[in-house]
């Protein structure tokens, strides 16, 4: 089925292997192009054309592609896209958009319920369906209470690559051949005109019953008639009309929905239009009607162009929330695992762990139906480098590459030996599946735990002592010095009674005197001793308060302690990644260069055409248009005489001439001379034609601006008195002399 429906049958060219790539490519005359060369010239007129459009530069892009495309498939679209000069922002599913610009149109936020909608699309060479949840969602940025904001969030997707629109029109095509009295025997060109009746036979019978295609000059001078009703044309696709309701039955048994489930049935594509398609979609999913409120047209785009502006800084969107998801589960192969494996996750699911058996070396990464973006961290206790293959599981079409991309993750070794105290590495491998759908390894680093003896300090500070403490201990030292100075004074006091009780022995006249001496002296010493007891007493107080600060500064000193030891230090190493990518390869710079220059240099060939294509018919157009204004246009007359008409007409003739027999072949710089000759006799006629045509509005202004004026003078003599007749007299001789209009015109060049 799949050689009859998209073979070598179904292109126009001839397609040839490409054995370096594991690809095919393309023979156009002597040289081969690539598919995404092809592509890359597709989108490259498609940007032209929106620059033009929009009169800015066009740079970033959204690309729709089918959810089915795999990773070799969207990578050559990022390629192509690339070598015309894009930025990709994202790939986007094509029924991911749809429903975006379902969602839009149909205001979803104002939903009280979720809705629930099956999108079918049946195209030319394939069939999608998918089942996208819409619901109304609080918005927490909103200033106004009970805002809502729309979202839609892809619950399924289903597909059958090989039936399309194509697969019906291919057999009314060979139902017409069998009809036809001649054979075709290989005419290609004859096949081209049966394909092209084929697809409108269909459309024919979409809407009637019975068809009868002709062909004029089908082969040679054998014009073709045939007929062919819808009952005939039903029983030859039966087992197409089979295989209509297989994508809906998938999709409702990954979304573990019933028909009863799904609210709306909305058709795009051309193909639905068939009666026994769309009675099969109804039967499917037990629906009585179907939705046809999308324009497939441009239904895909707008939605594309609303996503690409959402992901941009340079707009700003009405928020709608996106939850797509992958179509494909990916697991990958561990070559040698050697211990357990832990799988950590972004969106904070519990860790998994794997044992690494030789009977279990598969580790699943993404399920079917996993939302997109995520990620997936993996973590191998190993002491080698790691190994292994990521890849696609489940059923895929024995065509379809089921390898992703060989990974090799080296530097383990040399991890080790710059930790050689550490235990056994850790190796981190972080998986992302990107927004455009594509699995990737995002980094690897091995993570090394090793026990080191580090010096740990401690600073302590001591408990101060209050002053009430320090008060207490002055208090407590001046208390037991008192005694031992009154005891001294005891001691003196009885050494002076033994000396004057020896001096009163001797002469009662002296002891008068020395009596009264002494009595002048003690007064004195007493005054004396005073003064040395109230000195002492002030340095004593002043030495116990500086005790006493002293005593606050040493109380207030930290005291450092340290000591040794263990602690577990982690190092992380990143390690080197190398990967491989198998079968059909992507493009190598070298080839990327390549295909680059080949581009360049088709569009200077095709900028040249054009080129030389618009002067030609500048010039055709010049003459045609010229010959017109020569023979009836009366303002070109007036301004030009029969003899220059004549003469320039004859000219004209002769080049018209010229341009039926060698311009054909002349080049775009002597077509560009051929027009530079005829303008060059005739724009100085046009110029004068077209200031006779503007001739009269200038004069009517003209008339205008002297009439403001001359008001102006008036009114100016009536507000200043001091100006009298002779003053405004020469502003009116100079308004009439300058403003003199001459009407004579020239009637000959």
């Amino acid at each position: 089925m799949w050689e009859n429906t998209i073979g070598p049958g179904y292109f126009p060219y001839e397609i040839v292997v490409d054995e370096e790539r594991g690809a095919v490519k393309i023979k156009e005359s002597d040289r081969f192009l690539a598919p995404e060369t092809l592509v890359a010239m597709v989108l490259t007129y498609a940007k032209s054309m929106a620059q033009t459009h929009t009169g800015e530069k066009v740079a970033d892009c959204v690309i729709t592609v089918p959810g089915f495309y795999r990773q070799f498939e969207r990578q050559a679209i990022l390629d192509a896209a690339l070598i015309a000069g894009l930025k990709v922002l994202s790939l986007m599913n094509d029924h991911t958009a749809l429903a975006l610009k379902y969602g839009i149109d149909h205001n979803v936020a104002s939903l009280t319920e979720p809705e629930t909608v099956l999108f079918y699309d049946m195209g030319s060479t394939s069939t999608r369906a998918s089942i996208v949840q819409f619901s109304a969602i609080p918005d927490k940025e909103a200033f106004q209470k009970n805002k809502t904001l729309g979202q839609l969030k892809v619950l399924a997707t289903s597909w059958d690559e090989t039936l399309g629109g194509y697969g019906f029109t291919h057999r009314i095509s060979d139902m017409l051949e069998k009809q036809s009295k001649q054979p075709l025997d290989g005419n290609k060109r004859a096949y081209a005109k049966l394909l092209q009746t084929a697809e409108k036979t269909k459309i024919v019978l979409s809407a009637n019953k019975e068809a009868h295609p002709s062909i004029e000059s089908f082969i040679g001078d054998y014009d073709f008639r045939a007929s062919i009703t819808r009952v005939q044309f039903e029983a030859q696709v039966q087992d197409l009309l089979d295989r209509v309701g297989g994508p809906i039955v998938n999709a409702l048994a990954q979304a573990n929905l019933t028909g009863a489930d799904i609210h709306k049935v909305e058709v795009v594509g051309g193909a639905w239009r068939i009666p026994k398609v769309g009675e099969k979609i109804l039967q499917e999913s037990g629906k009585t009607q179907l939705q046809k409120t999308m324009n497939a047209d441009e239904a895909f785009c707008f939605g594309a162009a609303l996503y690409a502006a959402s992901l941009s800084t340079a707009f700003r969107l009405r928020k709608f929330g996106v939850h797509d998801i992958t179509s494909f589960p990916v697991s990958i192969d561990i070559d040698s695992l050697g211990g357990a494996v832990e799988e950590d996750t972004e969106d904070g699911e519990e860790a998994k762990a794997v044992e690494g058996d030789a009977a279990k070396k598969n580790v699943k990464l993404f399920k079917i139906g996993h939302k997109i973006p995520a990620k997936r961290l993996l973590t191998f206790k190993r002491d080698e480098d790691l190994t292994f293959t990521v890849k696609y599981d489940g059923e895929l079409p024995p065509t379809v590459p089921v390898t992703i991309a060989k990974y090799n993750i080296t530097g383990v070794k040399k991890a080790m030996d710059k930790y050689p105290n550490g235990t056994k590495p850790k190796i981190n491998v972080s998986f992302r599946l990107t927004r455009s759908g594509l699995v990737e390894v995002d980094k690897a680093e091995a993570a090394i735990e090793e026990m080191v003896e580090v010096e740990i300090c401690e600073t302590i500070m001591p408990k101060k002592k209050n002053d009430t403490d320090l008060n207490a201990t002055d208090a407590n030292t001046t208390d037991a010095e008192v005694p031992a100075a009154a005891e001294a004074a005891d001691a003196d006091e009885a050494k002076e009674a033994d000396a004057d009780g020896a001096k009163e022995a001797e002469t009662k006249e002296e002891e008068k005197k020395e009596e009264e001496t002494k009595e002048k002296e003690e007064a004195i010493k007493e005054g004396d001793e005073m003064k040395d007891e109230k000195k002492e007493g002030d340095e004593k107080k002043e030495g116990d308060e500086e005790k006493k600060d002293e005593l606050k500064k040493e109380d207030a000193k930290p005291t450092k302690v340290c000591k040794m030891k263990e602690e577990k230090r982690v190092h992380r190493v990143a390690l080197q990644i190398e990967s491989e990518t198998p079968l059909p390869k992507p493009i190598n710079p070298a080839q990327f260069k390549e295909i680059k220059k080949e581009l360049d240099e088709y569009d200077a060939r095709e900028k040249k055409i054009r080129d030389r294509a618009a002067a030609f018919n500048n010039l055709e157009s010049y003459i045609y248009s010229t010959r017109e204004k020569l023979d009836g246009k009366e303002e070109l007359i007036e301004v030009t005489s029969k003899e220059w008409r004549d003469s320039f007409n004859e000219k004209l003739t002769a080049m018209g001439g010229w341009l039926d027999e060698d311009g054909w072949e002349a080049s775009t710089e002597v077509l560009a001379d051929k027009l530079g000759e005829l303008t060059t006799v005739g724009d100085a006629a046009f110029y004068r034609m077209r200031q006779a045509l503007d001739r009269p509005d200038a004069l009517k202004q003209a008339r205008k601006v002297v009439h403001f004026a001359e008001e102006s003078v008036t009114n100016l003599t009536k507000k200043m008195s001091w100006l009298n007749e002779s003053h405004t007299q020469i502003v009116r001789v100079l308004l009439h002399t300058h403003t003199t209009i001459h009407t004579h015109t020239h009637t000959y060049a």
